[in-house]
Order: C-alpha cells, then sequence, then structure tokens
C-alpha cells in the first residue's frame, strides 16, 4: 500500500509507515511481517536491542528508547519527538502497559499520526476482566463463572464451585 506524493513535475512514492512500540513482545514478528508484506514501512522501538522485531528481516527502521516500565514521561516525550520528526501512518502497543499509554494521550499523539487504540475509559475497562466479566454476564454473553474477591468471599462457596477453576488478577498489568 503505497500514496503517491505529487512534487510538482515528478511523481514521487511514499510508503505508508507504522510505528510498533513493542520491540520486544511475542506478538510484534507476526505484526511486523504482516505490514511488511502490505507495503509499510516498518520501525520497530523497544528499549534495548536484544528484542525479537530487531532480528526480523521484516524492519526497516530499529529504535531504541526509554523503557515504559521504568519512566512514562520520558517514553513519551520520545514518542512525540520521534512522530514530530518522522511521517508515521499508525502508531501501534501491543502491550496492555503501552496501549495504556497511547490511549491515555491520544489527543497529543493524533496530532501526528493515527492510534489502533480505543479511548483511555473504554481500554482501562476492557483491561478490567472483573468488569469485562460483569459486562458479560448482565447482558446474557456467555462466559465463565467469575467470583470478585478472596479467601473470605468464597467460602461456602465450595460445593458450588465447579473444577477445573482459574485463579487470575485482574489486570494483567496496571494502567
Amino acid at each position: 500500500m503505497s500514496s503517491e506524493k505529487n512534487t510538482g513535475t515528478t511523481k514521487q512514492k511514499r510508503h505508508k509507515s507504522v510505528l510498533i512500540l513493542d520491540g520486544f513482545s511475542r506478538q510484534v514478528l507476526p505484526m511486523q511481517r504482516s505490514f511488511y508484506k502490505s507495503g509499510y514501512h516498518v520501525a520497530i522501538a523497544a528499549p534495548h536491542r536484544f528484542c525479537a522485531g530487531f532480528f526480523s528481516r521484516y524492519v526497516h527502521k530499529k529504535i531504541i528508547w526509554p523503557s515504559l516500565y521504568k519512566n512514562e514521561e520520558e517514553t513519551l516525550s520520545e514518542l512525540i519527538r520521534y512522530l514530530e520528526n518522522n511521517k508515521t501512518d499508525i502508531v501501534l502497543g501491543l502491550s496492555d502497559k503501552t496501549a495504556g499509554l497511547i490511549s491515555k494521550h491520544q489527543e497529543k499523539i493524533n496530532q501526528q499520526s493515527c492510534i489502533a487504540t480505543p479511548p483511555y475509559e473504554r481500554l482501562a475497562r476492557a483491561l478490567d476482566k472483573i468488569k469485562t466479566m460483569q459486562f458479560c454476564m448482565m447482558n446474557n454473553i456467555p462466559c465463565p463463572i467469575t467470583i470478585n474477591g478472596g479467601v473470605k468471599e468464597i467460602e461456602g462457596l465450595e460445593s458450588k464451585i465447579q473444577f477445573p477453576i482459574i485463579n487470575k488478577p485482574n489486570r494483567g498489568w496496571v494502567l
């Protein structure tokens, strides 16, 4: 997918570009391959050079920048700076934490690019497993029976619980 940019008398092709923020995640390889094969210029960002996305043949640009897990403001500043200096059509976060960052600051980021993340309030609600299960149960959407709480909340329910059971935290990452 490329668009043509008219620069006076000659036409110059400009490939669409994507910035994928989680170069270290296991999801990065199929994502970058798909964008690359669709004709996108693929840029991968990660906090270190030892990440899967950097070793793929489907990357045009490798960017090392601050870890979001250590300093959110520094990562956001670096992201905005990158977008101001590099034409980027899509910014994509593959982890809950990165999606949360771009969702929280979508107004700033959308001035430079397009994000593939819902508004922060919707994202936070969707990432909260208890709220998601409660929504499903209230709307008769099939889902596992969900009990919110600890040992005190489930005492006396032993006869009603069917095995196997899954014990999961409410969130994968804190937003």
